[in-house]
């Protein structure tokens, strides 16, 4: 039950306006949002899938103290 608290906080964290750098300035969530924005989805569905990928790789590092591995 100790995990979900930890993820919930994690979640809190991720703020819209860090996202919105993350768009811009992270490598893989830049090309994941342009990806997503070029097959039609709205803004703020890539947003919020970038966000989730944000959350992932954050508890990843989290848990393992290391960087992700980079996926095509």
């Amino acid at each position: 039950m100790e995990a979900f608290y930890q993820s919930y906080i994690i979640l809190q964290d991720v703020t819209p306006q860090r996202i919105l750098v993350a768009t811009r300035y992270n490598p893989a969530i830049k090309t994941l949002y342009q990806r997503l924005c070029g097959v039609g989805k709205a803004k703020k569905v890539a947003l919020v899938s970038s966000m989730r990928k944000l959350l992932t790789m954050l508890k990843h590092r989290a848990r393992w103290r290391t960087e992700p591995p980079q996926h095509a």
